[in-house]
């Protein structure tokens, strides 16, 4: 526990005050972690064709998490042991050597990694913990009991019982509670690597692959916001028209019925003289720019994305230099190479962003907004020993 005193006094009198906001725990202990792993790696062929598999299992128990109290305590936070997460899954890789001559060889591999994690339990009064939040954009990233680590939460829009968007006054509605929309973990990854070489000079590509995760990307919400998303040129200008002719009737606002404008996919409710509720579909004309400033307001769904893609991660070049160029000096070898890395989006999903990017250095794993690209980088080299 911190102490300090006040920079005024009380009849002389100094003041001291707490300086930490969390709570001390005298019985706060280590997070513990158990582990369980089995795997085989075999070869045939004279070593032309190999398997490596793992599977593995992880609990790990008592983490220490920081949860919110009441301010009336004197503290904003306490540090407890709660929470039991599980990870298990499997990782395996295959290497074979389709071609191999006296001058030339090819060598391939690939790794194939699966991981599947969920947050057993939190604690007895919590059951839903914050990891990260993105609150001006009405999104959250939970650990939740009986849920992977790491979901994205936020509103859900409202749906009839056949998946469609249900809208009032032309504008989408929204569930009241928060509800888990997404997940940034990707359910299982890829790499192919690819070496060949001829005589002295060796090539090798690297593409990596990853499949099955969901990310809040904000930049293209605020794209659809601004107005600068293709998606937003729709019912743009109907609504400039619509308004032309308001205009021009000199007719107010809420006594016109818009004669063009964006029409939102889904269905609105209509009750009959006896007070039954049905669904037909929307018909009704809005403002665009209210349209998609009623989804930022309100729910990040519809622009989780799947962020799945392929990266031509890596490409290397070597040359051995022949040691008869060096026979009469004390120089053994020399080897020149060039690299690049993170060369190419071979596919995404994701309009626009580089899927690698992330709203933060914390536990925002999920989110994405104005993020740099990964970083394009290229190397030369020259190897000598003597």
């Amino acid at each position: 526990m911190e102490y300090g005193l006040k920079p005024y006094t009380n009849k002389g009198t100094s003041l001291g005050y707490i300086t930490s906001g969390s709570v001390p725990n005298a019985n706060l202990k280590p997070t513990s972690t158990y582990s369980f792993e089995v795997g085989m790696d075999v070869r045939f062929l004279d070593n032309r064709l190999g398997l490596d598999f793992t599977y593995y299992q992880q609990i790990t128990k008592d983490q220490i998490l920081s949860l919110p109290v009441s301010q009336s305590t004197g503290y904003s936070r306490a540090m407890i042991n709660a929470g039991e997460i599980s990870n298990k899954g499997i990782e395996a890789s295959l290497s074979l050597v389709p071609v191999k001559t006296k001058n030339f060889t090819w060598d391939a591999n690939i790794n194939f990694a699966k991981n599947y994690n969920e947050v057993v339990k939190l604690h007895e009064d919590v059951k839903d913990f914050e990891l990260a939040a993105a609150r001006w954009a009405n999104a959250f990233i939970y650990a939740s009991e009986g849920q992977p680590y790491g979901v994205i939460v936020g509103k859900k829009l409202n749906r009839t019982e056949a998946g469609e968007v249900i809208y009032e006054n032309g504008l989408p509605t929204f569930d009241d509670k928060v509800s888990v929309l997404g997940n940034g973990n990707y359910d299982f990854t890829l790499g192919f690597r690819n070496a060949f070489s001829y005589k002295n000079l060796s090539m090798s590509v690297l593409v990596d692959m990853k499949f099955g995760a969901d990310v809040y990307s904000m930049s293209k919400m605020q794209s659809h916001v601004n107005g600068t998303s293709k998606e937003t040129l729709e019912g743009r200008e109907g609504w400039y028209a619509s308004e032309q002719a308001r205009l021009s009737a000199n007719v107010d606002a809420k006594d016109w019925t818009p004669t063009g404008g964006y029409v939102g996919k889904g269905v609105k409710a209509v009750t009959d003289a006896d007070g039954n509720v049905s669904y037909v579909p929307n018909d009704v004309y809005v403002d665009p720019a209210k349209y998609w400033q009623a989804l930022q307001n309100s729910s990040p769904e519809p622009f989780i994305c799947d962020n799945s893609f392929v990266k031509l991660r890596e490409v290397s070049l070597s040359y051995s230099c022949p040691k008869k160029w060096f026979v009469h000096t004390p120089i053994e070898s020399v080897t020149l190479s060039a690299y690049g890395r993170n060369l190419l989006l071979i596919y995404s999903k994701v309009d626009n962003i580089d899927p690698e990017s992330s709203y933060n250095n914390g536990n925002g794993q999920g989110f994405e907004y104005g993020s740099l690209p990964s970083r394009r980088t290229f190397g030369f080299g020259i190897n000598v020993k003597f």
